[in-house]
């Protein structure tokens, strides 16, 4: 359970956060921007900017300061400017991302499905020029133009407490935060100009519940053992490190059980019975944490089974494990290797595929300054690339323990504190956790318990030949196997005897001659052109305690498919079999390795129905958006800025367009002739004048400057007969001539 506040930072000037990149043509260095195009300061920024200030005012003071600054945030190795003689340690406190305020921030997407785009207005285009040092001119071709965000913005940033401050390092937060005045690029030149605030926030995961069971919603197997369905949310983006390319690194659709054991372990088990008890919990399988996958319209999924593919040209799934060929012809089929499948209640024996893209991921550079000149060398790394998953994405997991364990729970004396963080809290996970990323809401959810009552009798033959009992194993996450040599293995023979030995049945694989040839192809028992759908994964990992890599994994991918005859069906038990789908296969399965479901019935069942979910369909309907301003007045008056700042943009725009086609294509209001038009300088004079019609005496003006450029006894009149009727009409029905044009009146 962390302490959490929140960093409040104003702008009161313009501001720029670069992304790296910019618009041919037009921008050279872009503003940074998040997914929906909202300026924000990224977590690591804070972090850097607030350490900074740190490390001079510690080095300011003297003394003991520097060891209070490597104690909030973190000490590096010596390579790295840490201290001597001492080892790299963790920050006590974590800084996410400020954005702006989320009911800002839905206000905007409002006016802009109402094609009101405030969003751009939040940004401007700032021109400049390299100097000469020699000459203090500007060089010749070297313009540039660079994005700042608005004046006024006003963000927020989530600060983690990871352990309690003590009275120094708390004193050396706050003056860090009084401390820093400027933030962003061109900070020297103007930019950047800014006020912190740390600021208390109410948490409510730091509420103890109360020792009411109906507060923590588990149910009981079969077994005896406690099951807790668990939803987590992700409050910013999650690392879930899936492989390292170079200098960028890919981020998992799914958060594995290792990660989450650490958790419940550690979090959970440890404060309350002991580190030592802990470890022989998990040792002992006491404690078991599934993977978690992603959660899709309110509904737990599953890994896609392997058996399914889709017709290359009309993209229609296809179960391969019950479909004859005869249904889709010679038609080709693709696999579909990635995404999950979700169990779909209006439909009997219906699944819902969805594919990864359906997984909102985000990808952010960031990069390492080098003190020395205050900007990213090759010496200090660089650039670096984090793939994540976005914040708001929720995830559905389930964990599970012992009847001994679940007592122990019970009968201790922190027991109202450990259910209230079984039902609700708050933590970070995944990597580069104490900056911007990996903080996430876990709450329990009451189980529904719909795969403890699935039917698990064997399945009959169902083509001509096949005449016995067969069983369908689905892995529901990856399987750990070992062979008599206790290496670990992917064979099928090795599934097989694993699996015969749980179930107390005799095992063999679907025999030749049940199987019948037809339409170039061959039928299964199941009426399928396929029986085992299996593909295996090696896995590489670090171990940061040991500083070395771990033993490689060579596992069964989930989603793999197994199909086996059984040879003594007489001696089949469903009990036995729903034990090994509670209980697991194979190794390392407090984890979440090697869960199992026998004969699902969506996947077995000849009336299966498969759909796939459409990730471009969107429901938008813009005469029901009613748009809600913020509840604070400051929001309210930035709000009106930005929209008055866009009216006079649009305004301009429709204003050119609309002088344009009055020149080339002629006008009720402008009847004079072009070829007779004035000169450049009278247009000037022209254009000055009228600027000032907004203005309380800008029409008496206007209208004095008309009669002076258009007396008679002037010897040169540059305006001719009909340009002097055009502005008398513009100065005496200035309230009105304008308007009469279409385009003005649909912009009102």
């Amino acid at each position: 359970m962390f302490n959490r506040k929140r960093l409040k930072l104003k702008f009161n000037s313009d501001w720029h956060i670069g992304s790296g990149t910019g618009i041919p043509g037009n921008v050279d260095s872009q503003g940074l921007r998040d997914e929906d195009g909202f300026p924000y300061v990224p977590g690591k920024t804070l972090t850097g900017i607030l350490r900074d200030a740190a490390e001079w005012i510690a080095e300011t003071r003297g003394g003991s300061w520097d060891k209070v600054l490597y104690s909030l945030f973190g000490n590096q190795p010596v390579t790295h400017g840490g201290l001597e003689n001492s080892e790299a340690s963790g920050a006590k406190l974590g800084i996410g991302s400020a954005e702006l305020d989320n009911n800002f921030r839905e206000c905007l997407k409002e006016f802009n499905r109402k094609n009101i785009d405030l969003i751009s207005q939040l940004f401007s285009v700032h021109p400049g020029v390299k100097i000469d040092p020699n000459t203090g001119c500007s060089l010749k071709d070297h313009l540039f133009s660079i994005e700042k965000a608005r004046t006024g913005c006003t963000l927020y940033a989530p600060v983690t407490l990871f352990q309690e401050l003590d009275d120094k390092e708390l004193k050396l937060l706050n003056d860090a935060v009084k401390a820093v005045r400027r933030i962003g690029g061109k900070r020297r030149r103007g930019a950047g100009d800014c006020r912190l605030e740390l600021q208390d926030i109410e948490d409510e995961s730091s509420n103890n519940y109360k020792s009411d069971k109906t507060k923590l919603n588990f149910s009981r197997d079969t077994e005896g053992y406690i099951k807790l369905d668990v939803r987590l949310k992700t409050l910013q983006s999650v690392i879930i490190t899936r492989t390292a390319i170079g200098n960028e690194v890919r981020s998992d659709t799914e958060i594995p059980g290792a990660m989450m054991l650490a958790y419940y372990s550690q979090n959970i088990l440890a404060p309350l019975l002991g580190q030592e008890r802990a470890k022989q919990a998990v040792m002992k399988s006491e404690i078991t944490v599934s993977g978690f996958l992603p959660e899709f319209d309110g509904k737990a999924s599953m890994p896609v089974p392997l058996c399914l593919g889709e017709l290359k040209e009309e993209k229609i799934p296809v179960n391969r494990l019950i479909t004859p060929p005869s249904v889709h012809g010679k038609k080709q089929i693709k696999d579909l290797r990635t995404g999950y499948v979700t169990l779909n209640n209006k439909q009997e024996n219906g699944i819902e595929y969805y594919s990864g893209a359906s997984i909102k991921r985000v990808m952010h550079t960031h990069n390492t300054v080098d003190d020395s000149v205050q900007r990213p060398t090759e010496r200090t790394g660089g650039l670096f690339t984090y793939e994540a998953v976005g914040a708001g994405q929720i995830f559905r997991g389930t964990v599970r323990f012992s009847p001994e364990l679940w007592t122990e729970i019970e009968n201790s004396r922190d027991r109202d504190l450990i259910f209230g963080r079984l039902a609700h809290d708050v933590h970070t996970f995944g990597r580069s956790r104490k900056d911007e990323y990996g903080t996430a809401e876990l709450e329990c959810l009451a189980l529904d318990g719909e795969q403890q009552n699935l039917p698990l009798e064997l399945i009959d033959g169902r083509n001509g030949k096949a005449t016995g009992k067969y069983l369908v194993a689905y892995l529901l996450s990856d399987l750990l196997l070992r062979n008599k040599y206790q290496g670990y293995t992917v064979k099928l023979e090795d599934v097989k005897n694993a699996l015969s030995e749980k179930l107390q049945v005799e095992l063999e694989d679907v025999p030749d001659d049940e199987w019948i040839e037809a339409d170039d192809a061959f039928i299964s028992p199941l009426e399928g052109t396929r029986g085992h759908c299996v593909r295996s994964v090696r896995r590489e990992s670090w171990h940061r305690g040991w500083t070395l890599p771990r033993t490689s994994l060579v596992f069964i991918k989930a989603g793999s498919i197994f199909m086996f005859k059984v040879k003594n069906p007489e001696a089949w038990e469903p009990e036995r079999a729903r034990a090994v789908m509670n209980n697991g296969l194979g190794e390392r399965r407090a984890e979440g390795y090697g869960r199992i479901m026998f004969n699902p019935q969506f996947l077995c069942s000849s009336q299966t129905n498969i759909s796939k979910h459409d990730n471009n369909k969107h429901e938008n309907d813009k005469s029901k958006i009613n748009i809600k301003l913020p509840n604070d007045s400051e929001g309210n008056k930035f709000i009106l800025d930005l929209a008055s700042d866009y009216a006079k943009r649009s305004f301009r725009q429709l204003a050119r367009r609309e002088a344009y086609d009055i020149v080339n294509k002629g006008s009720a209001i402008f009847k004079a002739s072009w070829d007779e038009r004035p000169s450049a300088s009278q247009f000037g004079a022209l254009r000055e004048a009228a600027a000032l019609l907004g203005t309380p005496l800008g029409k008496d003006i206007f209208i004095n400057w008309v009669e002076a450029v258009t007396r008679k006894d002037r010897k040169e009149n540059p305006w001719n007969k009909s340009w002097q009727n055009m502005l008398s009409d513009m100065a005496c029905k200035v309230d009105t001539i304008i308007w009469e044009q279409k385009s003005f009146k649909s912009f009102f």
